[in-house]
């Protein structure tokens, strides 16, 4: 079962951030987040790009913002236009999550730049390289 979408990126409007209260950085994400992260979240996802990067081939092409929700508070609609469990905003750079979907999208970011956007492709990356 495919539990995130890429809504594309159509050049209509793009939702604007949620402010959520809790902020991380790490080497490949900006982690905004609406309850306090473990460390050991932080190390998990790190470790997931690394082993998909490896794994794949590629590099992630950037810094992505990934705003997660821990809570039941998360609106998919307004960020990702459907009743999704996460997005990619490809052109903000850009993932909107629920917790269990972070790693199907950190796999979205990491292959944000592969020159096939099959959604076929896309998502059988992200649902393969889940752990």
């Amino acid at each position: 079962m495919v539990s995130g979408c890429e809504p594309g990126d159509a050049d209509g409007d793009q939702p604007t951030p949620p402010e959520l209260p809790y902020r991380y950085s790490t080497q490949h994400l900006e982690v905004h987040s609406d309850v306090p992260r473990c460390a050991g979240d932080l190390v998990r996802w790190e470790g997931f790009i690394e082993y998909v990067e490896d794994y794949l081939g590629v590099e992630m092409p950037a810094v992505f913002d990934l705003f997660v929700w821990d809570t039941p508070s998360f609106d998919s609609q307004t960020y990702c236009g459907g009743d999704f469990g996460g997005c990619l905003r490809r052109k903000q750079r850009i993932s909107y999550s629920s917790l269990p979907a972070v790693e199907h999208e950190l796999v979205h970011a990491i292959t944000a730049d592969l020159p096939n956007k099959d959604a076929f492709l896309s998502e059988g990356l992200a649902e393969a390289s889940r752990t």
